[in-house]
């Protein structure tokens, strides 16, 4: 086999891949949640509201863990996209 010619996979090995990759993006999906509030008790942003009140404030103190958890929000909405990407790709072959 040269390196030119494609490998060619078993069918069950490639849907395994798929099956895995969007376990993986459902999983990834399930636990946004859970990263959000890590983020938000990690920053304090979760207790801003117990310091300062009802009223959210845009100041020195919310701004940088406003822009670090939206900033997440974009990783992670681009890394599930990536794995429902790779698990949908058909360079294998079609369904």
């Amino acid at each position: 086999m040269s390196d030119d010619e494609p490998r060619t996979r078993s069918r069950r090995s490639v849907l395994a891949r798929r099956v895995l990759f969007l376990f993986l993006a459902v999983f990834l999906l399930i636990m946004v949640p859970v990263v959000l509030i890590w983020i938000g008790d990690a920053t304090g942003v979760t207790h801003f509201s117990d310091i300062y009140g009802p009223w959210v404030f845009w100041n020195e103190l919310s701004g940088p863990s406003f822009v670090i958890l939206f900033f997440s929000v974009i990783g992670l909405t681009a890394a599930i996209m990536y794995l429902v990407m790779v698990a949908l790709d058909t360079t294998e072959g079609g369904w």
